[in-house]
């Protein structure tokens, strides 16, 4: 199975899964009020997509004081894997289409078999090159 056949099934997924949220996102933009977008299976808490005027004025973590640690610990490591390759040009100047392709080929081995151990370091490359495409689309601070 070549590179392309096994990235496929998770570009698809991936893609439709995109497309949703972009659905919803549209909507609350345009209406200005949050859509609902699932559950999250641990507490049953509702999560909602909102637009993004709303999220810019939201100060939820800094009116509780209260990040997850795991997201602590996560962003932690992946700021270690991007402070590794600081030796590399910015994201900033890379198009679109390179960082996706990128995305889907950290996907892909992602799905593949992981030797003992490197389960971190592979979600946390899916991670970077999808926090590289949300930042080089207006996500950024």
């Amino acid at each position: 199975m070549d590179m392309l056949d096994k990235i496929k099934e998770p570009y698809e997924r991936i893609k439709a899964h995109a497309e949703q949220q972009q659905t919803l996102a549209e909507r609350a933009i345009k209406t200005g009020k949050p859509e609902f977008f699932g559950t999250w299976a641990p507490t049953g808490e509702k999560l909602f997509l909102i637009s993004e005027s709303e999220l810019a004025r939201s100060s939820y973590i800094d009116q509780t004081g209260f990040v997850r640690p795991e997201v602590i610990w996560f962003a932690r490591a992946m700021e270690a894997k991007l402070r590794l390759n600081e030796d590399k040009d910015h994201w900033s100047g890379e198009t679109q289409d390179y960082l996706f392709t990128r995305l889907l080929e950290e996907v892909a081995e992602l799905s593949g078999e992981i030797p003992h151990g490197e389960m971190v370091t592979e979600c946390v490359d899916v991670a970077n090159f999808a926090m590289m495409l949300a930042d080089n689309n207006g996500g950024g601070l």
